[in-house]
């Protein structure tokens, strides 16, 4: 490239990034008027200098508006959310919200203010664009980018659309309509996809598709842009179909093996040779023709294993960043902190100033930051990943997250902190999680836990509430405990594995007589006294008729008395598998009964709130098809993600690896497959000998069917929870 176009692409990058930093803060406005309808005409919004260049926020009430004073919108957002949540007693959440009407705003005489000293505060996991977001329309979106601002979010991967820019690259190098629409992915699939795992699963999709994706990119990019977010868009890392071997077989182009479930992996055209940089060229015009420019850019070669044999990493990464710097002068490059990557060789000829940013992802689970001494002098963000696959299931460790925190903060790498990172891969679940991370990124000082939490219970809720601030002292000891309790280990072990998010669902894993895990990645294993946990069912059945029409007690009440029935049912399995192996024909009988009653309590129960019935997720993927071939495809890959995931083959590891206790699964995959193993193990202790089906194969055939599901709650949740918890009480009792 010439150094007159260079210069003309820096100046334009420069403006660019001018007008986002300067961007006048009155779209704070147009937020709050949409998650608290009542402040319309009440906020005024000035725009004020930075703090030393980092982002600042004052608020104070005059009269009966509330004056908000920031650098940027996302710090006006925290200051807006501080106020909702502190002065006003209101919620946002994407699970659940308090935000009834405020008549008189509550008085704030004396301006708070608060300074971050971190550049960055990130959201999102390339997989939570599928685990939480494949089926999301325009309104979903700009819900979710309402939620960032309101936590002071200013950079976010965000990658729909990224089809269109493949279809519009392989057209150009010989690529078939039916050859690009088999490489690409289903909607379902597409973050495994652009990480190099796995080429047309879910697929083929249509051009329709790819341009709606497109056209919703469109709007989504503008929005983040415009509120101050920095969009992650993928980077062209050297990923290519594995046919493009077939069309330049004089290039270097390195096959990469089998990723997980058996899956073909795309494969990589070494940066570096005359191909790459046709491609590359092609694909980052593509790129700023559909969607503008970027500052920052994800993506690399060797995501989860890879074949790196013949390949100069370190080359191969400074090839890379230069292509990338070349049509987005400025730009960095945001490298995931995951399974060993990025390597040390593949880092060592990239600056440490500028050129990188590294993305700790589970810093809840360990210290890499500290093994690799602060990512080797590189700026690194600090963060969890906390959930996977979006699995149901109670868990944070919020002491650890608060420590953690301030421990690298502290440390001799602190030096090298830019920010705090939340990426877990299914965002809908567990928001007191990410209200603490948020707050975490702005406070001063360390924050006693036990403190924040009963703030957390009385803003959640819109108040005191005596019964649900124990529920919560409860939880903090038990599922949201950072500590691990011994004496719930596996006695085989005596020793709990490392903890993969929450412990999984017995419910939800095929059933055996030694499930240790529902995936193959996690863990059945309780880290926490659940019988301690029983204490909060009393409590939620008190708190019922005072809170029972708030929308976020609501989904927490589904959610703890979810948790409360997969407990007892994995203590009725543990019964089952010590029958079976005594011959205990009695206690097989007695618990086989309370297991298919709990069984038919859960899908009651979670079918009383659509944000936990399966027919919500399913009707959501349809209504994205605009013809019957659409439909059925969105409603295959709804189905497949949240069960077998892929391949067609019942071997597959990665089953159940989001699975998800909603109602409507329960009934008719779960239920069955544990009635049929029920079954199997009465006829076993009598001496008749007989076959038990492979309770994948329930799965595969259950996501080929088109029976449709309800959206609506099928009863009044505040009795069939009365109902359900009293009885739960009575066996506790007992």
């Amino acid at each position: 490239m010439n150094k007159v176009k260079q210069v003309l692409l820096a100046a334009i990058s420069l403006l660019a990034a001018c007008q986002i930093s300067a961007a006048d803060i009155s779209g704070i406005k147009s937020v709050a008027g949409r998650v608290a309808p009542w402040l319309k005409g009440r906020i005024e919004a000035v725009e004020i200098p930075s703090d030393n260049g980092n982002d600042v926020y004052e608020f104070c009430t005059s009269g009966n508006k509330l004056v908000i004073k920031a650098n940027s919108i996302p710090a006006a957002g925290m200051a807006l959310n501080n106020y909702l949540k502190h002065y006003c007693l209101r919620s946002f959440s994407l699970t659940g919200t308090n935000m009834d009407p405020v008549n008189r705003l509550p008085s704030v005489p004396v301006p708070v203010r608060n300074v971050c000293q971190y550049k960055y505060r990130h959201l999102l996991n390339f997989c939570t664009q599928n685990y939480s977001c494949s089926f999301w329309n325009w309104n979903d979106w700009e819900r979710m980018i309402d939620y960032m601002v309101l936590n002071g979010v200013n950079l976010t991967i965000s990658t729909v659309g990224l089809d269109k820019v493949w279809y519009n690259t392989l057209k150009q190098f010989g690529f078939t309509d039916e050859e690009i629409l088999s490489f690409l992915p289903g909607p379902g699939f597409n973050a495994w996809h652009m990480m190099g795992n796995l080429e047309g699963w879910g697929g083929p999709v249509t051009k329709g598709m790819i341009d709606r994706s497109a056209d919703l990119q469109k709007r989504i990019a503008v929005r983040l842009r415009e509120y101050g977010i920095d969009p992650v868009f993928m980077s062209f890392y050297g990923m290519v179909p594995v046919a493009l071997k077939d069309k330049y077989p004089d290039a270097d182009i390195k096959l990469q093996g089998r990723w997980a479930g058996g899956f073909d992996r795309p494969a990589v055209l070494v940066p570096g040779q005359e191909l790459y940089d046709r491609m590359a060229d092609v694909y980052y015009k593509e790129l700023k023709k559909l969607y503008g420019s970027f500052g920052y850019f994800a993506g690399e070669p060797f995501h989860e294993g890879g074949d790196r044999r013949g390949i100069n990493v370190a080359d191969m990464a400074k090839n890379v960043l230069d292509k990338m710097k070349e049509h987005f002068p400025g730009c960095r490059w945001v490298l995931q902190a995951w399974h060993g990557n990025p390597t040390t060789d593949f880092l060592s000829k990239l600056s440490k100033e500028d050129d990188v940013l590294i993305w700790d992802m589970k810093g809840e689970l360990g210290a890499e930051w500290e093994r690799r001494e602060g990512y080797e002098g590189f700026p690194f963000m600090w963060g969890v990943i906390n959930n996977f696959g979006e699995t149901t299931g109670l868990y944070g460790r919020l002491g650890r997250f608060n420590s953690e925190w301030y421990r690298v903060r502290n440390s001799d790498y602190g030096r090298n902190l830019q920010g705090l990172c939340v990426s877990p891969e299914g965002i809908l679940n567990n928001p007191v999680n990410y209200d603490m991370l948020f707050d975490l990124a702005w406070s001063e000082d360390s924050v006693d836990v036990g403190k924040w939490v009963a703030r957390y219970s009385s803003y959640r809720y819109g108040g005191y509430n005596s019964n649900m601030a124990k529920v919560w002292e409860i939880l903090l000891q038990t599922a949201y405990s950072d500590k691990f309790d011994a004496s719930m280990a596996p006695p085989e072990s005596k020793v709990l594995p490392a903890i993969a998010g929450n412990s999984e669902s017995v419910i939800c894993a095929p059933p055996a007589l030694d499930v240790r895990t529902a995936s193959s990645w996690g863990t059945t294993a309780m880290y926490y006294d659940y019988k301690q946990m029983r204490n909060i069912a009393p409590l939620l059945v008190d708190a019922i008729p005072q809170l029972k029409d708030v929308n976020a007690f609501r989904y927490d009440l589904v959610d703890f008395t979810r948790q409360l029935l997969a407990n007892d049912f994995k203590e009725q399995y543990n019964i089952i598998v010590k029958a079976c192996d005594v011959g205990d024909m009695t206690a097989f009988d007695m618990a086989s009964e309370q297991m298919t009653e709990i069984l038919d309590d859960m899908d009651e129960l979670l079918s009383a709130h659509p944000d936990f019935m399966i027919g919500t997720w399913i009707a959501k993927a349809r209504n994205l098809g605009t013809n019957r071939y659409e439909k059925d495809l969105y409603e295959s890959n709804a189905r497949i993600l949240v069960t077998y995931w892929g391949p067609d083959d019942p071997s597959t590891d990665l089953r159940d690896y989001a699975h998800k206790e909603w109602g409507g699964l329960i009934k008719d995959v779960y239920t069955p497959r544990w009635k049929n193993f029920i079954d199997y193990q009465r006829l076993r202790m009598m001496g008749i000998n007989c076959s038990a089906g492979h309770p994948v194969d329930l799965e595969i055939d259950w996501a080929k069917h088109r029976n449709v599901y309800p959206t609506e709650p099928q009863s009044d949740l505040a009795a069939t929870a009365t109902r359900i918890l009293n009885k739960r009480i009575r066996c506790y009792g007992r």
